[in-house]
Order: C-alpha cells, then structure tokens, then sequence
C-alpha cells in the first residue's frame, strides 16, 4: 500500500477533536469560534477546518484499498495449489488435477468461480439439482444423469465457446469446469489406504458440503477456503460497517420520535380538552348543593387538588413534546452531517482506488472494449456519484416500511375500520407507482441513448465538413439531424408525461386519502374532538412518505446496481505482472508480427527449405520468399 500511496501525511488536532461527545458532537459548539471570526471578517483559508483524519481522500482510500488487496488474496487463494489433485463432492470416484481457477465469460455467471480440472477418472453428473441431492442423502443412493453439453460439467479441450481458459497437459483426460465449492482436495495417502477407504465411505468428500477446508498431505498445511469473485459492495459495507450501524441507530432515532408526536400530541389534548370541560361540571354541581357547607369546603379542596394534578400533567406533556422534538431534531442533523461525511468519504476512496488501478493494470485488460478512457472517466464521474447518492436512502429502505406498519397499526386503533381505506389505497397506488417508476427510468435511457447518437452524428458531421461541401450533401445531413432532433423531443416528452403523471400521483393521492379517511370517519357518528382529528392528520401524514420515496429509491438502486458491476469489474482486473512488462520491452517493433522472437542466440539448423507462396501471391509470383529453419541446437 505505501509504495503506492506513499506515507501517511500528517494531522493536527483541530478543534472538532477536542470537543466533546455530547455539547461538540449534537451541538456543534466548535463552530462558534469559527462563526466569530466569520463575523468578524478575520477568517482565512489556512484556519477553516480540514477533514478529520478516518475521512480524509488518503485515509478512506487505504481503507478501501486494503480490503480489496484481502479479496484479491480470497479470489486467487487456489492459484498455489495449480497441479494438486482434486475431485467433485458428489462423487468419491472421481480423481483429477487442478488446471485453472477463474471465472467463465461464456456461462453468464460472472459472480461465479469455476475451477478447470483435467480428469483422469472423470466424475459422474449429479442430476435433480437441491432436491435431488436431498432425495439421494434420504435413500442413500448416488444418481447419475447424462453429460450436459453447455455449461458446468461440459467437456471440453480447454476452450468454452471460443474462450481459452488453459491447456491440457496430457491426451488421454477429460476436461470440465466445476463449481469451486463442489470440488475438494485429495489427500495422498498410500494405495492400500485410499483404496479402503473409498470402500468404506470415508473419502474426503463424503456427503459434506464443505470440502474447501480440507488437509493436504503432500504440503502439511490447510487447503484454504473456496475463493470467492471481488465485489466492491462487500468491501464498502466492511470498511464503513461502524458508520452505517452509527447510522441505522440514528435513523431508528428519528422514525421513533417521528411516531411518538401523535402520540404525545393526542396526550396533551386530552388534557386540554378535560381542563375546558371541568371547571363547566363543578360550577354546575355547585350550584345544585350550595346549601351544604361542609360539602362546599370537600368541593373546593377536592378542586385544588385537581387543579394542581391537571397543572403538572399539562406541563408534563409539553416537556415530553419539547424533548421529543429535540431528540428528533439533534438526530436527524446528526444523521444528515453522518451521510455527507461519509458520503465524501466514498467517493474520495473509490476515486482513489480507480486512479491507482490505473497506474497498475494489466495491458491485456485494457484490450476489452469497455475498458475505454471514456468509460474510466465515466466510472469517476457518475459510477461513483451514484455510490454516494444511495448512501443517503440506505436506511430509508428499511425504516419506511416499518413506519408505515406502525402508522397503520396507530390508525386502527384511534379510528378503527375506518384505517382499512388508507391501507387499500397504499396497496392499489404502489404498483402504479413502480410502473410510473420503471417507465420513467426506461425513457431516461432513451433520452440518454437518442441524445448521444444525434451528438455523434453532428460530430462526425463537423468532422467531415469540407467532404460534405464538396458533395452538395448539406440539404440531406440537415434533414438527418432534424429526424434525429425530433426523435428526441419526443422522448423528452415521453418522459416529461410520465413525470407529470407520477408528481400528480405523489401529490394527490395522499390528499384524497385524508380527506376520504375523514369523511368515513365523520359518517360513522363518532365526536370530532381535536384530541382524534389532530393525531390522525398527524399519522396520515406520515403515510405520505412511501409515495416520495419509492420513485426516488427505485432509480436510486437500479443505478446503484449497475454502477457495482462496472466498478467491480474495473477493480477485479489483473495486475500488470514484472514478467510481462519485461517481455512486452524486450519485443522490439521489427518482432511484431513474427510467433518467436530470439535474442542473443546461436542457431545450427539443416538446409533452409523454402516455403511455398500463399495464395494471394501464387498468381502474381511476387513477394518474399520464406524458408523453414530446422535447428540442431540453440545457444542462448
């Protein structure tokens, strides 16, 4: 890591260090020094605070890199063990050497690992898959099924569908590519040993499922674990694992205090609702007894006491509004400076990450089309942003739904059946909500492709101007770029409609869902007191945020997804290796095109045979002439 990235650089304390957890972490009271100065207009670019240390580009990019230099290791911990002997789980006869560890283009599983392996007592099929094999534990019994011609367990020479994966050593075997976690390691024992225990049912593979963690007997130590693809989500989620818990706590915080309002609202109503209607009683049944006057004096202390009691109930229920509303304040803005910070903190590490596999990529992997500067800089650009974006709706996914269960269950019990029409209107709008979703996304795509083509086009067009000029062809370029102009409009207004529809829906249905909640509540005869009607405008709020939310998370994921895959398959390409930076100096520009290139060499071959033309040039009789050398010797 430090070769590449160097030392560590160095960090003063600053003045969020030294603050405390409860004043400086809530209330940011390091900020007031800060905001003075500010005032003050004796604030400077060397006294703003800098990034503190765990959330710096070289900090966050070291971080990133070590954990994917340890998924490296866990993708390419058999390459070591290239030449051992192997078989498959399901069948103790089998018997092979380990050829190649990789994955296979040709399968369409790149999250897959396969290990190619050149059998000399090639193993039986498994058929009927899980409940296949579940089936045969229950009975006892090992089944057997034909060769499939594609895919794991196919034989083949080495190549799949024109993917080279590795050579066979000798003629006589038998190649398939299995699942790493269905093959297992041999142990060398003697003839006698292997052959009895084969006969006894206590091969290495056995029945188990786990035979990666077997022991090998030719080197005395542990057969490492089944390796496993790299994936930049698994690495994120370990390195930024104490952030994002840091950040479900506080999520959890603010959705609890967001449902303990209406709650705490419907309290101090009541409370209200009764002091209003108390002192209205007790001047009646005054009025009624007044002729008593030791009942008038129980009356009246009976009175102050309760007076006392409302009092303190009534103040104790706008401290509980008071604290709840803090709590929910200081954590959502805790919250909110938490997703930045660490949001920063990714994109800086995975731009760090990009730009060092530059440095150090294999040239081979540069030859996939793909890998252009254009699509680096796009991993940069938008790959990464997209990254940061999900860090914020990360948590939402989970909170939402369980708000809105406890938002329904608080209905039902305040207004009863009459919580059924919110849930009925929440099912039917949901799914037109996702197609409106899924469209919108589908047309973005559109717009994006239609834009790009026409830019293309202009490009080109620009590009070969004086060509076009000279041929008289602006008339029939210019009605090309309109076509493709008005192409477009009309999927920017494809798009424009759909993004109607959907605002129209986010906007409307919550409105006619309160307002028919209401009705039906009104219609049933049940009093409309402000201590029923305030918490239930409270809690059908708080339904309104599905309906902003699910067009968000949506795109926000399905970007996501395809941003993984693309960097993951950036990051998980080879290494330039010292071998092969050596080989590609040491080829000069003249041995290009020929198969063998021979330095510094003394050469005794036969008489030089001439070879005949080929058969582009039989016919003219020009061209070179080419003869077979036939070497005795080689010095080198």
């Amino acid at each position: 890591m430090h070769s590449l990235y160097g030392a560590e650089p160095s960090y003063a304390v600053q003045a969020e260090d030294r603050s405390g957890w409860i004043f400086g972490a809530l209330f940011y009271t390091w900020i007031g020094d800060l905001m003075q100065r500010a005032a003050r207009e004796e604030l400077s670019a060397d006294r703003l605070p800098h990034p503190m240390r765990e959330y710096r580009a070289y900090n966050a990019g070291v971080a990133l890199a070590a954990e994917l230099q340890r998924q490296r290791a866990r993708r390419h911990a058999w390459d070591g063990y290239v030449g051992a002997r192997v078989g498959v789980l399901w069948d103790d006869a089998s018997d092979g050497v380990l050829r190649w560890v990789g994955a296979v283009q040709q399968y369409g599983t790149p999250q897959q690992l396969y290990a190619g392996v050149e059998w000399r007592v090639a193993p039986s099929r498994r058929c009927g898959g899980w409940a296949g094999r579940c089936m045969r534990r229950l009975l006892c019994r090992r089944g057997r099924s034909p060769v499939p011609e594609h895919g794991p367990g196919a034989y083949h020479r080495g190549e799949v569908d024109g993917e080279h994966l590795f050579d066979p050593v000798e003629d006589d075997t038998v190649l398939t590519c299995e699942r790493v976690e269905d093959v297992f390691f041999w142990r060398e024992k003697p003839e006698g040993e292997a052959r009895g225990a084969s006969a006894t049912g206590e091969g290495p593979g056995g029945d188990s499922e786990g035979g990666g963690g077997g022991t090998s007997a030719e080197s005395g130590i542990g057969i490492p674990a089944p390796p496993t693809c790299m994936s930049v989500t698994r690495a994120l989620i370990h390195v930024l694992r104490w952030q994002l818990l840091l950040l479900g706590l506080l999520r959890v915080t603010v959705e609890v205090s967001t449902l303990l309002t209406p709650m705490a609202l419907s309290w101090y109503l009541r409370l209200l609702q009764s002091s209003a209607d108390t002192p209205s009683a007790e001047s009646a049944s005054s009025g009624a007894s007044s002729a008593a006057a030791t009942s008038s004096e129980l009356s009246s202390s009976a009175e102050g006491e309760s007076m006392r009691g409302g009092a303190w109930q009534t103040l104790a229920s706008v401290l509980l509004l008071f604290s709840i509303a803090l709590v929910r304040s200081l954590a959502l803005q805790k919250y909110i400076q938490v997703v930045h910070r660490n949001a920063y903190a990714i994109r800086s590490a995975l731009s760090s990450c990009v730009t060092a596999k530059c440095l150090c990529i294999a040239s081979r992997e540069l030859r996939r089309p793909e890998l252009n500067p254009g699509r680096i800089v796009n991993l940069i650009s938008t790959d990464v942003a997209s990254v940061e974006s999900t860090l914020y709706v990360l948590w939402m996914t989970v909170t939402v739904p369980l708000q809105v269960c406890v938002t329904v269950f608080l209905l039902y019990r305040s207004i009863g059946q009459m919580a059924g029409i919110s849930i009925v209107v929440l099912l039917l709008s949901l799914p037109v909500q996702v197609v409106l979703t899924r469209m919108t996304y589908a047309y973005t795509l559109d717009m994006a492709k239609l834009s790009d083509a026409r830019i293309r086009f202009v490009n080109e067009f620009l590009s070969g101007i004086r060509s076009v000029k000279f041929m008289s062809l602006e008339d029939i370029f210019e009605r090309e770029i309109d076509e493709r102009r008005r192409v477009e409009l009309r999927a920017v207004r494809r798009f424009q409609l759909v993004s109607i529809a959907t605002s129209l829906l986010s906007q409307c249905v919550p409105t006619c869902t309160t307002a028919a909640v209401i009705v039906a509540y009104y219609r049933t005869g049940k009093p409309m007191s402000p201590a029923v009607i305030y918490p239930i405008l409270s809690l059908l709020g708080l339904l309104d945020i599905p309906f902003e939310v699910i067009a968000n998370l949506i795109g926000v994921y399905a970007q996501f997804l395809v941003s993984m895959r693309r960097l993951t398959s950036f990051l998980a390409a080879d290494d330039a290796q010292a071998h092969d930076i050596l080989e590609e100096a040491l080829v000069s520009g003249e041995g290009d095109d020929a198969s063998a290139v021979l330095c510094n060499a003394t050469v005794s071959t036969y008489k030089a045979v001439p070879l005949p033309p080929p058969r582009s040039r039989r016919s003219s009789g020009e061209g070179d002439t080419h003869y077979e050398l036939r070497a005795k010797t080689v010095l080198v």
